[in-house]
């Protein structure tokens, strides 16, 4: 499997389980959401570094349709992790505060 399938499941779980741990008052399942958000941003690097690094050529237009390839390839997955990073970071640090208040 390959490791943008697994940056994508991640994120997907990742979103959908912050947000029902704060909807269920499960704050520690919204912190595990986050922490899968961060597992996939890091899978979507190691990913990134695997695309690039395969794209060493001696022919210089194959090695830059291999870089337009990754690029294009890389582009909305980064957009779509990010954007659930930041979404379920939000639920997270909302799930700290309650949390703390419960003391």
């Amino acid at each position: 499997m390959s490791l943008l399938v697994v940056s994508f499941l991640l994120s997907v779980f990742g979103g959908i389980l912050s947000l029902w741990g704060v909807l269920q008052s499960r704050y520690s399942a919204a912190l595990l959401g986050f922490m899968a958000c961060v597992f996939s941003v890091v899978a979507l690097f190691l990913h990134s570094y695997d695309c690039y690094s395969s794209t060493v050529s001696s022919d210089v237009n194959v090695t830059a349709m291999k870089i337009t390839l990754c690029t294009s390839q890389l582009g909305s997955a980064y957009l779509f992790a990010y954007a659930l990073l930041v979404l379920s970071g939000i639920l997270a640090m909302y799930a700290v505060w309650r949390l703390a208040a419960r003391g």
